[in-house]
């Protein structure tokens, strides 16, 4: 399975003509962010056309290495995360649906990412795949892992871009004059600094900050991320919620084009003949041995009635289990 995971590319990922902004440190990629001096003019596009170049701008930046299906059936949630704020403050939040791309930030990639131990989000993908990033102190080689509210994520020192050893120099792995193409391309390009084998035996020596060219813009960290540098861990706190005056997903671009990306995906989310938006795909109701049809409401409380009586059961069931135990082993024994 990481195997697969790895074998997704994208296709000239700063190509200057298509100007997308991308998850990354490299340099072309800061060339692309900084000749969008100002939103471009949509007003006189059609809706859908607005719709859509808002997708595809977003899109590059938030989900670049998985598919839009694995987008929408993975990561997406119609909705969205709230709190509870006094008339005044709701006056000053940004629009909600600016956290559109909430559960993307859950994935293990995109964390890695953002605690800056990796130069971009396909290097953060190949350091999960490879080994190099421990959950709760465990392995995981899935960069779609979905992290829950306290979980750690730990990180193998060696593979931090800005980290190097006493008395060593940063590398150039790759010339800077050739645009890269591919995404292997892409992340040499970016300047990695790496050890040399010598240097991986001396782990005992304390590794030293070195910044790396380009990576200022990028060097900010969402509040609902608790960074170690000194151990190379993070913690993930909490989902981004909304704030007065804020948005806490990282993005370069506006809550407007957030509002029309999520009534994009939340269209294609409803149509899927799923359980969460069809309700016709969920069992019937059985009473007394007959289907029968109730209301969404009164529906909902007789299945939640019958799954507690499932438990019930079952509860019941091992304890019974429990109890003949001691009597199988007797009788085994005598």
């Amino acid at each position: 399975m990481p195997g697969r995971i790895g074998r997704w590319k994208v296709k000239e990922p700063f190509a200057p003509h298509k100007s997308l902004i991308r998850m990354s440190w490299n340099k072309y990629n800061l060339y692309n962010l900084a000749s969008r001096t100002r939103t471009p003019d949509v007003s006189r596009q059609s809706v859908f056309a607005q719709k859509w170049a808002a997708k595809r701008d977003l899109r590059a930046y938030h989900s670049p290495n998985i598919t839009e299906r694995q987008l929408i059936k993975r990561h997406w949630a119609t909705r969205l995360p709230m709190q509870q704020f006094t008339k005044a403050e709701w006056e000053s939040v940004p629009p909600v649906q600016a956290l559109a791309f909430a559960e993307l930030e859950r994935r293990l990639d995109v964390v890695v990412y953002r605690c800056h131990f990796a130069s971009s989000i396909w290097e953060a993908r190949m350091a999960v795949v490879r080994g190099n990033v421990w959950v709760n102190g465990e392995k995981c080689p899935f960069p779609a892992r979905r992290l829950a509210d306290g979980d750690m994520v730990t990180v193998n020192p060696n593979i931090v871009p800005t980290l190097l050893a006493p008395g060593s120099e940063p590398t150039v792995e790759a010339s800077e004059e050739s645009e890269p193409s591919t995404e292997s391309e892409a992340a040499s390009e970016s300047k990695r600094i790496k050890l040399t084998r010598s240097q991986r035996h001396k782990l005992a020596e304390p590794l030293k900050f070195t910044p790396h060219p380009w990576m200022a813009p990028h060097m900010f960290l969402p509040s609902y991320l608790e960074v170690s540098y000194p151990t190379c861990s993070a913690v993930f706190l909490r989902s981004p919620l909304p704030q007065p005056n804020e948005v806490e997903i990282p993005s370069p671009f506006p809550p407007e084009s957030h509002q029309l990306v999520y009534e994009w995906y939340t269209n294609i989310y409803k149509r899927n003949p799923t359980i969460k938006t069809n309700a016709d795909l969920l069992p019937g109701i059985v009473i007394e041995g007959c289907n029968v049809t109730l209301k969404p409401k009164f529906a909902s409380i007789r299945r939640r009635e019958d799954l507690e009586r499932r438990r019930e059961m079952r509860k019941l069931k091992d304890a019974k289990n429990r109890r003949q135990q001691p009597k199988t082993a007797a009788k085994a024994t005598a």
